[in-house]
């Protein structure tokens, strides 16, 4: 696991310094406007993601056990096109300016949600396959032609549709070569196409609720600053919440080893037990450490009209070490099969999420919205450590002893 989590790592650290040099750059080329655009299409984006995916990404650890009959890859590539074509054909129909997001915006959305949903299917094979380095290498290249282009394409065009299109070019590029590279023979299947549809969305529904959930828990507030306040301000908001993301990349890319870790030692919980502590230990350091060095980038690097986003970015930056200690439990819930609950907890913080936000931006503003995230994502870590302590029981040893 180590050697795998150093490569994860390393890719992490690479796309959020890709992420922060484009940041940088562009506040000084775009306005806080257009950057709220960006935040509201990226929220958008990662909805409909889900949407498209319904949740087709994580049954595929099915399909490297013994539990299942090997259809998972198919009935995931079967649904993902349904659905691309289902939300291509209502959005035909779409005629309102949602936040700045018209039809136009809002194809590209889907479009790129559709590139992003394939594209996850074979990183994950990849991760399942412990194919660290190949993934890291697929994901860094992405991000540095994605900040790259997007650059670019901004300075040239002189408008925020460069800094959209760009990572939806590169994004299909990639996908070019993820397909050439996949094993076929995950193809391979003897469901019809009706059946593999019929798979894949019952099992894939409490996955998606979940999923859906979990966007409410982090991206609503984006919709609420651009009600509430203005997409001016969720501009200011969107760039420090990118600052404080350096902790969600590297805790992100924790989780990517924690699974293939966990199925391969269930039985030895008391090793599970001391990684959590370890990779809990690892993240609250990093968080400490990476906060204050995003204050201070946004302080003297970022264009003066941003200069609140560093408190933001601070406030974030603790709000995803919670998050990343609370994922490392989620991954004995989905070992566990309990989607179920999942979807409750993942519910409860999002419900959490959204009162706070509602009585906090009014008086706080975007500072209020960070802080409702930080304490959403607490009651998610503190619910979550509690149902798989005490309702599992999964930390107790064989001999009766706790283990946490």
């Amino acid at each position: 696991m180590r050697k795998n989590l150093f490569i994860y790592s390393g890719a992490a650290v690479a796309i959020s310094g890709f992420s922060f040099l484009s940041v940088t750059v562009l506040t000084y080329m775009l306005s806080k406007t257009d950057f709220g655009i960006v935040e509201n299409f990226t929220a958008l984006f990662s909805l409909f993601t889900v949407f498209i995916m319904w949740g087709s990404s994580v049954p595929l650890v099915n399909y490297y056990s013994e539990k299942d009959e090997k259809q998972e890859f198919v009935n995931a590539f079967r649904g993902i096109l349904v659905q691309t074509c289902l939300f291509l054909f209502l959005a035909s129909f779409y005629i309102y300016d949602f936040f700045a997001i018209d039809r136009t915006l809002l194809f590209l959305i889907i479009i790129f949600s559709s590139i992003s949903s394939f594209s996850s299917i074979f990183l994950t094979a990849l991760q399942l396959e412990k194919q660290a380095l190949k993934y890291a290498c697929f994901t860094s290249i992405s991000a540095f032609l994605s900040a790259a282009l997007g650059i670019v394409w901004v300075y040239y065009s002189g408008s925020v549709y460069g800094r959209i299109l760009a990572p939806i070019v590169i994004a299909f590029l990639i996908l070019l070569v993820l397909f050439y590279d996949f094993d076929n023979k995950k193809m391979t299947s003897c469901f019809s196409f009706l059946v593999s549809i019929k798979e894949f969305y019952r099992i894939g529904l409490p996955i998606a609720v979940g999923l859906v959930l979990s966007w409410g828990l982090e991206k609503i507030d984006r919709f609420m600053i651009s009600d509430m306040i203005s997409v001016e301000d969720l501009g200011v908001y969107g760039v420090g919440y990118k600052f404080g993301m350096v902790v969600l990349f590297i805790q992100c890319a924790v989780s990517k080893t924690w699974l293939p870790f966990l199925v391969e030692n269930s039985a030895n919980r008391k090793q599970v037990k001391k990684t959590i502590l370890k990779i809990s230990g690892f993240l609250l350091i990093l968080t400490f450490f990476s906060s204050i060095a995003s204050y201070f980038y946004v302080q003297l690097f970022i264009d003066e009209k941003f200069a609140a986003a560093g408190l933001i970015a601070v406030i974030v930056s603790f709000g995803y070490c919670l998050d990343g200690i609370w994922k490392l439990f989620n991954g004995i819930l989905i070992f566990e099969n309990k989607y179920k609950f999942y979807t409750l907890l993942v519910g409860i913080a999002g419900i959490c999420n959204v009162l706070i936000n509602y009585f906090a931006i009014p008086r706080w503003g975007i500072m209020g919205a960070a802080l409702a995230t930080l304490f959403a994502f607490a009651v998610g870590m503190i619910c979550n450590w509690y149902y798989v302590r005490f309702r599992l029981n999964w930390f107790e040893g064989h001999s009766g002893e706790k283990l946490v």
